[in-house]
């Protein structure tokens, strides 16, 4: 299944799975061995959501149980989902804005290292930043997401031209400030994305000038 498609039957399922009761989803969650790989993540994220005691059957009758759950009631299982962290807050109201941001795309987020779905569910704090992580298959429009709808984090470094009074990015390519901070990069957090709006060149550093 492609990338598109994946990201329509999670909605769809998501939807499904949003309109059963407690104890359909118990059931269901019976049987999770007859389910896709995709219906069973967004069935243990519903479940995960709702904080049921339930865990996923993934073992066919006959097969002895390991009694291990799919994942902690007050998160979910980010390996499960493929999650890959796409955007940093510092503050609630940073991260209602976010939230918001990737539910009017129709993308699912999680919240911190717990990866809770609810704002009302996360109990950390801000000191060091919070990530919002998105599965794998959404990651491509979670990035258009914070590159047209999210405000850039002043607190990332830039680029520092020596012989300057002030931190000035400049292109690599084309040598102008029209710089613009893209994100962190999901791969490696000691890197950033950037942007040049002059030329359209992107490159990926940590930072830095050499």
């Amino acid at each position: 299944m492609n990338a598109p498609d994946a990201a329509l039957e999670w909605n769809r399922l998501t939807e499904i799975y949003r309109q059963k009761s407690d104890d359909e989803l118990e059931i269901i969650a019976g049987d999770a061995f007859d389910l896709t790989d995709i219906a069973q993540q967004v069935l243990a994220s519903e479940i995960a959501l709702r904080k049921l005691p339930v865990k996923l059957n993934v073992e066919a009758p006959g097969i002895e149980d390991d009694e291990e759950d799919f994942g902690p009631v007050d998160g979910v299982d980010a390996d499960a989902l493929d999650l890959r962290p796409v955007w940093a807050v510092h503050s609630s109201e940073e991260l209602a804005a976010a939230k918001k941001a990737f539910e009017d795309a129709g993308i699912a987020s999680f919240i911190g290292d717990q990866h809770v779905q609810e704002i009302s569910d996360f109990h950390g704090n801000f000191k060091d930043g919070i990530e919002l992580f998105v599965r794998y298959v959404d990651l491509g429009r979670a990035s258009y997401v914070t590159q047209n709808y999210l405000p850039k984090d002043d607190s990332k470094p830039e680029k520092v031209t020596e012989g300057q009074d002030e931190p000035v990015a400049t292109c690599p390519e084309c040598h102008s400030d029209e710089v613009v901070f893209v994100s962190r990069d999901v791969y490696d957090k000691t890197k950033f994305r950037w942007r040049c709006d002059a030329c359209g060149h992107k490159w990926l550093d940590d930072g830095l000038i050499r």
